[in-house]
Protein backbone atom coordinates (compact mmCIF):
# COMPACT_ATOMS: atom_id res chain seq x y z
CA UNK A 1 0.00 0.00 0.00
CA UNK A 2 1.35 3.50 -0.60
CA UNK A 3 1.00 4.87 2.99
CA UNK A 4 3.26 7.85 3.67
CA UNK A 5 4.27 9.73 6.86
CA UNK A 6 6.64 12.34 4.99
CA UNK A 7 7.65 13.79 1.72
CA UNK A 8 11.57 14.53 0.66
CA UNK A 9 11.81 18.13 -0.61
CA UNK A 10 11.04 18.57 -3.59
CA UNK A 11 8.34 15.84 -3.92
CA UNK A 12 4.26 16.11 -4.58
CA UNK A 13 2.70 15.39 -1.69
CA UNK A 14 -1.07 17.18 -1.79
CA UNK A 15 -3.69 17.96 -3.92
CA UNK A 16 -6.96 20.01 -3.24
CA UNK A 17 -9.86 21.31 -5.29
CA UNK A 18 -10.79 24.95 -5.62
CA UNK A 19 -14.85 24.58 -6.62
CA UNK A 20 -17.79 26.54 -6.99
CA UNK A 21 -19.85 24.39 -5.09
CA UNK A 22 -18.31 22.58 -2.44
CA UNK A 23 -21.39 20.67 -1.01
CA UNK A 24 -22.05 18.94 -4.81
CA UNK A 25 -18.93 18.16 -5.12
CA UNK A 26 -18.11 16.18 -1.96
CA UNK A 27 -20.89 14.29 -2.82
CA UNK A 28 -19.50 13.83 -6.18
CA UNK A 29 -16.26 12.48 -5.32
CA UNK A 30 -17.64 10.61 -2.29
CA UNK A 31 -20.02 8.64 -4.64
CA UNK A 32 -17.18 8.16 -7.80
CA UNK A 33 -14.10 7.32 -5.20
CA UNK A 34 -15.61 6.11 -2.41
CA UNK A 35 -14.46 9.25 -0.45
CA UNK A 36 -15.78 10.60 2.75
CA UNK A 37 -15.18 14.21 4.00
CA UNK A 38 -14.83 15.74 7.28
CA UNK A 39 -14.94 19.64 7.54
CA UNK A 40 -12.30 21.73 9.35
CA UNK A 41 -13.13 25.41 10.17
CA UNK A 42 -10.66 27.75 8.34
CA UNK A 43 -9.34 31.20 9.87
CA UNK A 44 -10.86 33.08 6.33
CA UNK A 45 -13.80 31.42 7.18
CA UNK A 46 -15.91 28.71 5.50
CA UNK A 47 -14.36 24.95 5.60
CA UNK A 48 -11.69 23.14 4.26
CA UNK A 49 -13.11 19.65 3.65
CA UNK A 50 -10.49 17.29 4.01
CA UNK A 51 -10.82 13.52 2.24
CA UNK A 52 -10.81 10.47 3.68
CA UNK A 53 -9.89 7.22 2.22
CA UNK A 54 -10.54 4.65 5.41
CA UNK A 55 -9.32 6.57 7.84
CA UNK A 56 -6.10 8.45 5.85
CA UNK A 57 -5.85 11.72 4.61
CA UNK A 58 -5.68 11.55 0.82
CA UNK A 59 -7.11 15.04 -0.62
CA UNK A 60 -9.01 18.17 0.28
CA UNK A 61 -11.59 20.58 -1.42
CA UNK A 62 -13.16 24.14 -0.34
CA UNK A 63 -15.16 26.86 -2.48
CA UNK A 64 -13.41 29.03 -3.23
CA UNK A 65 -15.41 32.28 -2.96
CA UNK A 66 -12.31 34.72 -2.64
CA UNK A 67 -11.98 34.89 -6.83
CA UNK A 68 -15.58 34.73 -8.54
CA UNK A 69 -13.89 34.74 -11.88
CA UNK A 70 -12.27 31.76 -10.89
CA UNK A 71 -12.91 28.22 -12.45
CA UNK A 72 -12.96 25.04 -10.80
CA UNK A 73 -9.58 23.37 -10.79
CA UNK A 74 -7.22 20.47 -8.73
CA UNK A 75 -4.32 22.17 -7.64
CA UNK A 76 -0.80 20.29 -7.19
CA UNK A 77 1.19 21.01 -3.81
CA UNK A 78 4.87 20.41 -3.54
CA UNK A 79 7.03 19.75 -0.04
CA UNK A 80 9.68 22.10 0.98
CA UNK A 81 11.60 22.79 4.09
CA UNK A 82 11.81 26.40 3.10
CA UNK A 83 8.76 27.98 1.54
CA UNK A 84 10.39 31.38 1.92
CA UNK A 85 13.56 30.47 0.41
CA UNK A 86 11.75 28.86 -2.29
CA UNK A 87 9.29 32.21 -3.49
CA UNK A 88 12.41 34.38 -3.32
CA UNK A 89 14.24 31.79 -5.65
CA UNK A 90 11.10 31.21 -7.85
CA UNK A 91 10.75 34.91 -8.54
CA UNK A 92 14.62 34.89 -9.29
CA UNK A 93 14.31 32.49 -11.88
CA UNK A 94 10.88 34.39 -13.69
CA UNK A 95 8.75 32.79 -11.54
CA UNK A 96 5.56 35.11 -10.07
CA UNK A 97 4.38 35.03 -6.32
CA UNK A 98 0.51 34.52 -6.92
CA UNK A 99 0.01 33.76 -3.04
CA UNK A 100 2.14 35.44 -0.67
CA UNK A 101 3.65 32.80 1.86
CA UNK A 102 1.11 32.29 4.40
CA UNK A 103 0.84 29.77 7.91
CA UNK A 104 -2.29 27.94 7.61
CA UNK A 105 -2.84 27.68 11.34
CA UNK A 106 -1.07 25.04 12.70
CA UNK A 107 -0.88 22.74 9.84
CA UNK A 108 2.11 24.31 7.72
CA UNK A 109 3.58 27.57 5.50
CA UNK A 110 2.43 27.71 1.83
CA UNK A 111 2.29 30.04 -0.95
CA UNK A 112 1.28 29.97 -4.78
CA UNK A 113 3.55 31.05 -7.92
CA UNK A 114 3.10 30.94 -11.61
CA UNK A 115 6.00 28.77 -13.04
CA UNK A 116 7.82 31.24 -16.03
CA UNK A 117 5.28 28.97 -18.75
CA UNK A 118 2.55 30.11 -17.29
CA UNK A 119 1.34 27.10 -15.04
CA UNK A 120 0.25 27.46 -11.05
CA UNK A 121 2.09 25.43 -8.63
CA UNK A 122 1.64 25.15 -4.62
CA UNK A 123 4.53 24.94 -2.21
CA UNK A 124 3.64 23.57 1.26
CA UNK A 125 6.13 23.58 4.27
CA UNK A 126 4.47 20.91 6.83
CA UNK A 127 4.02 21.18 10.54
CA UNK A 128 1.33 19.18 11.84
CA UNK A 129 0.40 18.54 7.91
CA UNK A 130 2.57 17.09 5.77
CA UNK A 131 0.48 15.78 2.82
CA UNK A 132 -1.67 12.70 2.30
CA UNK A 133 -1.25 9.75 3.91
CA UNK A 134 -1.90 7.40 1.30
CA UNK A 135 -0.65 7.93 -2.55
CA UNK A 136 -0.78 5.59 -5.76
CA UNK A 137 -3.29 3.05 -4.85
CA UNK A 138 -6.61 2.86 -6.51
CA UNK A 139 -8.83 6.38 -5.25
CA UNK A 140 -5.30 7.97 -4.52
CA UNK A 141 -3.59 10.39 -6.36
CA UNK A 142 -0.77 8.93 -8.59
CA UNK A 143 0.47 11.53 -10.68
CA UNK A 144 1.20 14.82 -11.46
CA UNK A 145 1.47 16.07 -14.75
CA UNK A 146 2.48 19.91 -16.45
CA UNK A 147 1.07 20.69 -19.79
CA UNK A 148 3.07 23.42 -21.14
CA UNK A 149 3.65 25.68 -24.32
CA UNK A 150 7.37 26.15 -23.72
CA UNK A 151 8.63 22.41 -22.40
CA UNK A 152 12.19 23.92 -22.11
CA UNK A 153 11.22 26.86 -20.11
CA UNK A 154 9.70 24.57 -17.55
CA UNK A 155 12.07 21.85 -17.50
CA UNK A 156 15.05 24.73 -16.50
CA UNK A 157 13.07 26.84 -14.01
CA UNK A 158 12.01 23.16 -12.03
CA UNK A 159 15.91 21.86 -12.04
CA UNK A 160 16.95 24.93 -10.95
CA UNK A 161 14.97 25.84 -8.49
CA UNK A 162 14.05 21.97 -7.49
CA UNK A 163 17.29 19.92 -8.22
CA UNK A 164 14.69 17.92 -10.38
CA UNK A 165 16.24 16.01 -13.22
CA UNK A 166 14.50 14.29 -16.06
CA UNK A 167 14.13 11.01 -18.11
CA UNK A 168 13.34 11.64 -21.24
CA UNK A 169 10.56 9.04 -23.06
CA UNK A 170 9.81 8.55 -27.04
CA UNK A 171 6.96 6.46 -26.80
CA UNK A 172 4.19 6.36 -27.67
CA UNK A 173 4.90 9.99 -27.53
CA UNK A 174 7.57 12.37 -26.48
CA UNK A 175 7.22 12.75 -22.61
CA UNK A 176 9.14 14.12 -19.97
CA UNK A 177 9.43 11.68 -16.70
CA UNK A 178 10.52 13.94 -13.63
CA UNK A 179 12.99 12.07 -10.78
CA UNK A 180 13.39 13.89 -7.66
CA UNK A 181 16.08 12.07 -5.63
CA UNK A 182 16.00 9.63 -8.25
CA UNK A 183 12.55 8.80 -7.84
CA UNK A 184 9.32 9.78 -10.61
CA UNK A 185 7.94 11.97 -9.27
CA UNK A 186 5.41 13.46 -11.84
CA UNK A 187 5.65 14.21 -15.64
CA UNK A 188 5.93 16.99 -18.20
CA UNK A 189 4.63 17.44 -21.77
CA UNK A 190 4.40 20.07 -24.86
CA UNK A 191 0.10 20.98 -25.31
CA UNK A 192 -1.04 19.54 -27.79
CA UNK A 193 -1.81 21.56 -31.20
CA UNK A 194 -5.24 21.30 -30.65
CA UNK A 195 -5.46 22.63 -27.38
CA UNK A 196 -7.82 25.45 -27.03
CA UNK A 197 -5.68 28.67 -26.77
CA UNK A 198 -7.72 29.94 -24.07
CA UNK A 199 -6.54 26.85 -22.13
CA UNK A 200 -3.43 27.95 -19.70
CA UNK A 201 -0.71 25.80 -18.59
CA UNK A 202 -1.47 23.84 -15.99
CA UNK A 203 -0.64 20.66 -13.33
CA UNK A 204 -2.76 18.07 -14.16
CA UNK A 205 -3.86 15.50 -10.71
CA UNK A 206 -4.16 11.57 -11.85
CA UNK A 207 -6.10 9.13 -9.88
CA UNK A 208 -5.75 5.57 -9.70
CA UNK A 209 -8.80 3.74 -10.56
CA UNK A 210 -9.35 0.01 -10.43
CA UNK A 211 -11.67 -0.24 -13.33
CA UNK A 212 -11.76 2.57 -15.35
CA UNK A 213 -14.68 1.81 -17.67
CA UNK A 214 -17.05 1.29 -14.47
CA UNK A 215 -16.01 4.82 -13.16
CA UNK A 216 -16.18 6.64 -16.50
CA UNK A 217 -19.63 5.27 -16.38
CA UNK A 218 -20.13 6.93 -12.87
CA UNK A 219 -18.59 10.08 -13.26
CA UNK A 220 -21.39 10.47 -16.68
CA UNK A 221 -24.46 9.56 -14.25
CA UNK A 222 -22.82 11.80 -11.95
CA UNK A 223 -23.40 14.67 -14.31
CA UNK A 224 -19.19 14.70 -15.22
CA UNK A 225 -17.67 14.82 -18.64
CA UNK A 226 -15.44 12.51 -20.46
CA UNK A 227 -12.92 14.72 -22.37
CA UNK A 228 -11.46 11.69 -24.50
CA UNK A 229 -11.63 8.77 -24.86
CA UNK A 230 -9.69 6.00 -23.17
CA UNK A 231 -5.90 6.02 -24.10
CA UNK A 232 -3.62 2.82 -23.52
CA UNK A 233 -0.58 3.79 -22.23
CA UNK A 234 2.55 1.25 -21.55
CA UNK A 235 1.94 1.92 -17.60
CA UNK A 236 -2.05 1.86 -17.98
CA UNK A 237 -5.68 3.02 -19.79
CA UNK A 238 -6.19 6.74 -18.81
CA UNK A 239 -9.04 9.71 -20.08
CA UNK A 240 -8.84 12.73 -18.85
CA UNK A 241 -12.37 13.98 -17.70
CA UNK A 242 -14.33 17.00 -15.75
CA UNK A 243 -16.28 16.86 -12.52
CA UNK A 244 -19.81 17.98 -12.55
CA UNK A 245 -18.79 21.83 -12.09
CA UNK A 246 -15.88 21.31 -14.85
CA UNK A 247 -12.72 21.03 -13.00
CA UNK A 248 -10.68 18.52 -15.05
CA UNK A 249 -8.53 15.50 -13.84
CA UNK A 250 -7.57 12.51 -15.08
CA UNK A 251 -7.84 8.60 -14.08
CA UNK A 252 -6.22 6.06 -15.07
CA UNK A 253 -6.07 1.90 -14.08
CA UNK A 254 -2.43 1.27 -13.62
CA UNK A 255 -1.04 -1.71 -14.78
CA UNK A 256 1.29 -1.87 -11.80
CA UNK A 257 2.42 0.57 -9.29
CA UNK A 258 5.88 1.27 -7.63
CA UNK A 259 4.23 2.72 -3.91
Amino acid sequence: MGDRNSYLDGTFCWVDLATTDSMAAKDFYSRLLGWRFEDVPVDRGGVYSKAFLGDKKVAALYQNDFDKNSIPCWQSYISVSDVDDICKKAGSLGGALLMPVMDVMQAGRMAVIKDPSGAHVSFWQPKDHFGSERVNDASCFCWNELLTRNLALAKDFYSKLLGWQYEEQVSPDPYTVILNHAKMNGGMMQMPQEMPVHVPPYWNVYFNVSHIDDVLEKLQKLGGKVCNSIMDLPVGRMAVVEDAQGACFALIELVSVDN
